[in-house]
């Protein structure tokens, strides 16, 4: 992993997919720090500072531009990199979301999300 990328902070619902994404990321060497939804992270109190932000990003397209909206709005993850991460085969959504302005830095594929950082999956 990028040495500047320290602290990670990972969105999406609690389960199974969600704890292979931290485990990825902890290998890769990150600290990682897990929240259901940034309206509950952004609730909280918190002086903890991100490198970057993972978000699993829901079906819904409108949902995917608001968590990437809410993401780049919190003041611990000021110029963090914002990266979707999704299941879904991009071809057509990366237009969207170009389209709809939610300009995240990266939007992978959970498949080639452990090579994207170096880490074995």
């Amino acid at each position: 992993m990028n040495e500047e990328i320290e602290r990670v902070l990972l969105v999406g619902p609690a389960g199974a997919r969600r704890d292979a994404d931290r485990e990825i990321l902890q290998r890769a060497g990150a600290q990682v720090v897990c929240v259901p939804s940034l309206e509950e992270f952004s609730a909280g109190p918190g002086e903890e500072r991100f490198d970057l932000v993972v978000v699993d990003i829901p079906e819904d397209p409108g949902e995917a531009i608001r968590q990437c909206e809410l993401a780049r709005a919190l003041p611990q993850a000021k110029g963090a990199a914002v990266v979707l991460l999704t299941g879904y085969e991009y071809s057509s959504d990366s237009r969207w979301l170009a389209r709809e302005q939610a300009r995240p830095d990266v939007c992978v594929h959970r498949a080639a999300f452990a090579s994207l950082l170096g880490a074995a999956a």
